[in-house]
């Protein structure tokens, strides 16, 4: 080896072959053969230490991003309830009103027909009274449909919005556990990368020890 040569000739040069403090050529390569080892070592190292700290900070980025957009689809789909409670509540009160009002309108028609017939000297019989009875019938029809049709709209309402709160909830899920799987990929793909390193290093390694050996 040239180490190896060189070293014999400074030997030869100090008059001392074999004698004790000489330095040989060989001495010099294992040296810096150690020193290079260490550094590479060193190197891999730390490699593989940043490797597992970027897997875990990009594991627990993803994680946090699942969590963030789960709470906001959650958050969404209480929104869409509250506006929808509040709207059913809205209709239900002008509903109400609606009724009350036909009611009243019901009332105040039949008292004037009373007080009509009795004015005129009529009796509430014959055909007088099956004209009042058909009103009144047509007033309690409307008063009925007032009704169904506000019950119908605030259902209609109320099984929209849960619908869609139910979607956002889905949606919550979904990104929660894509995140969680991400996370994993993560981590999956840090220790990958670890691994690699590793073996690398165990490769270079191996290598050395074969040109120390030579």
């Amino acid at each position: 080896m040239p180490f190896a040569v060189a070293g014999a000739a400074a030997g030869s040069l100090i008059g001392g072959a074999g004698g004790a403090g000489v330095i040989t050529g060989t001495t010099i390569g294992v040296s810096g053969m150690g020193a290079l080892v260490g550094g590479m070592a060193g190197l891999g190292i730390e490699s593989f230490r940043q490797a597992g700290r970027a897997a875990e900070y990009s594991a627990k980025v993803a994680e946090v991003q699942g969590k963030t957009d789960a709470a906001i689809a959650n958050y969404n789909a209480q929104i869409v309830q509250n506006q929808a409670t509040q709207k059913a509540a809205r209709l239900k009160n002008a509903g109400q009103i609606a009724v009350d009002q036909k009611l009243d309108e019901r009332r105040r028609y039949l008292g004037r027909v009373k007080a009509a017939y009795g004015a005129s000297g009529v009796q509430s019989e014959g055909t007088p009274l099956l004209v009042e009875i058909d009103t009144a019938k047509n007033l309690t029809l409307d008063i009925l449909t007032t009704r169904y049709n506000v019950e119908n709209e605030i259902s209609g309402i109320t099984s929209e919005a849960g619908d869609l709160a139910n979607i956002y909830r889905l949606q919550g899920e979904s990104a929660r556990r894509a995140g969680k799987l991400r996370a994993g990929e993560a981590l999956f793909s840090g220790k990958s990368q670890q691994l690699g390193i590793a073996s690398q290093m165990v490769g270079q390694f191996g290598t050395m020890a074969l040109m120390r050996s030579a």
